[in-house]
């Protein structure tokens, strides 16, 4: 257990070294960021006229929108850059030979990778939320005459909610393009699914029973329940992204055992 453990923990720590020489190092605040910039006009004009649609707070509808935003765009976007990203130095410089002969497993090494991957999604929505509320927090502070919304303790179960369910789906979609990267050379594939992956929400509703199976839907349809449905939350929809997880952490390890494409 401790030979598995130590494997872990230097795949892990190469990982780490490889992220840190990349854009990866930057990428979580970057994308997070960048996608706060393109809300923030949507939110800042006529904010003081804004009449909640869906919910009955302003800081809970900017929310809404923004998790909405954040979910169909951005997050998508991030997981083919983060995947494509992750595995560029092995297929333009072959440092697989190199990671190959450091004394750790492959399957540490696949769970190094998919680790690394899941903290980059995860630090990206949390910082995209986190700053989200920050800006509504000042302008709270700015129009202290409106009640903006943010002492409501609903808002802030909703907020987590929505970030948990959207760090969920951005690891069920980083795990497939990252099993896909690392094995099929080049970027054209993985850059072909990613985009394919973002168009399935233009052709399956979120109310059809198949939606909640497919990865790039995973976390539009318990957020749709949450928002605009009175359906009973399932909790049993949470066994569908583990299990998404465990074939690609399952694919990844049988392909670690092949000879390289590249």
């Amino acid at each position: 257990m401790s030979n598995r453990i130590n494997s872990f923990r230097h795949a892990l720590k190469a990982e780490w070294v490889k992220g840190r020489r990349t854009f990866l190092r930057y990428s979580p605040i970057v994308f997070a960021v960048s996608a706060l910039l393109l809300l923030l006009p949507m939110v800042l004009k006529d904010f003081t006229a804004w009449q909640p649609r869906i919910s009955q707070t302003i800081a809970l509808e900017v929310v809404i929108i923004g998790s909405q935003f954040w979910i169909m765009m951005v997050l998508p976007a991030y997981c083919i850059v983060a995947a494509l990203q992750s595995f560029y130095s092995e297929h333009t410089q072959s440092m697989w030979k190199h990671i190959n002969v450091q004394p750790v497993t492959g399957v540490a090494q696949t769970l190094a990778k998919h680790f690394c991957a899941w903290c980059y999604v995860a630090l990206a929505t949390t910082i995209f939320f986190g700053f989200l509320a920050l800006i509504l927090l000042v302008l709270q502070l700015v129009y202290s005459d409106l009640n903006v919304g943010l002492n409501d303790t609903g808002f802030w179960f909703t907020t987590c909610k929505l970030s948990l369910w959207s760090t969920f789906g951005g690891v069920v979609i980083i795990s497939i393009l990252n099993s896909l990267a690392a094995r099929v050379p080049g970027t054209t594939i993985t850059l072909l699914i990613g985009f394919l992956g973002m168009l399935m929400p233009i052709f399956v509703k979120t109310t059809d029973s198949a939606a909640r199976f497919l990865p790039w839907m995973i976390e539009k349809v318990p957020i749709h329940h949450l928002l605009f449905s009175n359906d009973p939350y399932n909790p049993w929809w949470v066994i569908v992204p583990f299990a998404w997880i465990a074939l690609c952490l399952a694919v990844h390890c049988a392909w670690q055992r092949l000879k390289p494409l590249y």
